[in-house]
């Protein structure tokens, strides 16, 4: 009798180390996956962007993208090689590549349509206003509210700044194709946008 006592002390002080152990565990599990392994990196990153080590910074973020794919860091990181090689080393080449890769790998980032504006920028830079107008377009198709009439207003500033003496209706541009105005709603009335008129 008393080593069957013994025994089921001896079974108890078992499950009660066992209880112990697995709460130690979920517990541990549990910290270890809130923080995210990769944000040392990317903080590391934002510090070399703000103290204008831009290669420093783009070799930080392309190393997140790579090694960690997966990351909720990555889609920003890859935006951001972009916008240093767009706005800080004018190297619009790589940085359309950057914004293209963001787009095809992070379909669904917040991203993307900063990617895409800074996209049409650089078209217009280059003078292609065809793509610029098109990036505009998808922007203007995927976004709501004052941020989508914005991005109307650049599509008719963008047809204007090619046109040989802007100001005028934007339906009577003769180089801006007429299938890409249709869903503006603003006619140029000098320097200014007025909303009210259907544009075709």
């Amino acid at each position: 009798m008393r080593k069957n006592r013994s025994q089921k002390s001896e079974v108890r002080s078992q499950k009660f180390l066992f209880c112990i152990l697995y709460s130690v565990f979920c517990l541990l599990l549990l910290t270890s996956c809130s923080d995210d392994p990769v944000r040392p990196l990317y903080e590391k990153a934002e510090e070399n962007f703000s103290n204008m080590a831009y290669l420093k910074a783009i070799d930080n973020y392309n190393e997140i993208v790579n090694g960690y794919p997966e990351s909720s860091y990555a889609p920003a990181s890859q935006y951001k090689i972009g916008l240093i090689n767009s706005l800080y080393l004018k190297d619009y080449r790589k940085a359309m590549n950057a914004y293209t890769t963001l787009i095809l790998l992070y379909p669904k980032s917040k991203e993307i349509v900063l990617a895409k504006q800074d996209m049409a920028e650089i078209f217009i830079k280059r003078g292609d206003y065809r793509k610029a107008i098109g990036e505009y377009q998808w922007l203007v198709k995927n976004t709501i509210g004052p941020e989508r009439d914005d991005f109307q207003y650049q599509i008719a500033m963008t047809c204007e700044d090619r046109t040989p003496g802007g100001r005028q209706k934007l339906s009577k541009f003769s180089n801006c194709p007429a299938g890409l105005l249709s869903d503006s709603k603003y006619i140029l009335s000098g320097r200014r946008l007025q909303r009210g008129y259907q544009c075709v």
